[in-house]
């Protein structure tokens, strides 16, 4: 299934019919007191590498995980970030950013103009790192975005935007891609709203949650739109994933953290077709 397909159709799963969704008590995660959690942070900050989770969490957990590993289980969740518009044309748009993108990924742009209500779709054609730093120090990345499926309305709010916020750039692109007709160099402070997928190896897996390892480390108690991708399976389960616990790799994968992830809006399907994964591991 094409990224913009599940990308539209990844919000709330509706449960069918005669399935209620299961009642907030049958599914009751545990919580840690500010208290205790501070207390777990004090013991990892002594522990080289945290790379467990703290033992309260373990002794509450209501469902049991199992391990993964090898078995090519996947989880897919869809986040944004604030990006600057550095040039813009009706075929695509050169964007600024913090994270970094890849070539070939599908991801939507949300320009700020409330002309443009709706995202655009685009193809990351390029992707390079940027010269200018943001004030923190960390590095900026450069990508070349290639818009998909504008409709025509849509195009001619565009071509309005382009007007009012930049102005002609006949500069030629460096690289190997055709270069559009006429882009625009954004003078203005303009940003735009990028969201994209991240894949990440899930390790354990539960009834009422997983533990997946990512590059980055996500606040906790943010949710996610997410998809879990079982092995030999077409279509992926989808639900809101809560973050429950970010612990840093141990020393040789110190750039890399392990997310404890508890399931929201799961349907009754998918929680069946879970468990029925499940009891093979």
């Amino acid at each position: 299934m094409k990224l913009f397909r599940w990308l539209k159709s990844i919000k709330m799963p509706i449960a069918e019919e005669g399935n209620r969704p299961p009642d907030p008590a049958e599914e009751k995660v545990f919580y840690p007191s500010p208290e205790a959690e501070a207390k777990s942070k004090a013991r990892l900050a002594g522990s080289p590498g945290g790379s467990s989770p703290p033992q309260y969490l373990r002794d509450k957990r209501r469902y049991k995980r199992y391990s993964t590993e090898g078995r090519n289980v996947l989880a897919r969740m869809i986040l944004s970030e604030e990006v600057d518009l550095a040039n813009i044309s009706l075929g695509g748009a050169c964007i600024l950013s913090a994270k970094s993108v890849t070539p070939g990924d599908n991801i939507l742009i949300g320009i700020a103009d409330e002309n443009i209500d709706r995202p655009l779709k685009g193809k990351v054609v390029w992707e390079k790192e940027s010269a200018a730093d943001t004030a923190d120090g960390r590095k900026r990345h450069q990508a070349g975005i290639q818009f998909q499926e504008v409709a025509p309305y849509t195009l001619i709010r565009l071509k309005d935007f382009m007007r009012i916020a930049g102005v002609p750039d006949t500069k030629k692109l460096s690289y190997q891609y055709q270069p559009s007709a006429l882009r625009f160099k954004v003078y203005r402070n303009r940003k735009a709203l990028m969201k994209y997928p991240a894949t990440c190896p899930v390790k354990k897996i539960g009834l009422g949650g997983m533990l997946i390892e990512t590059d980055d480390m996500y606040p906790v108690d943010h949710k996610y739109p997410m998809a879990l991708h079982l092995p030999e399976e077409k279509a992926p389960i989808r639900f809101t994933g809560r973050i429950t616990s970010h612990v840093q790799g141990g020393d040789e994968r110190a750039n890399r953290y392990n997310l404890g992830i508890e399931f929201l809006n799961l349907a009754e399907s998918d929680r069946s077709r879970l468990r029925e994964f499940i009891t093979h591991l």
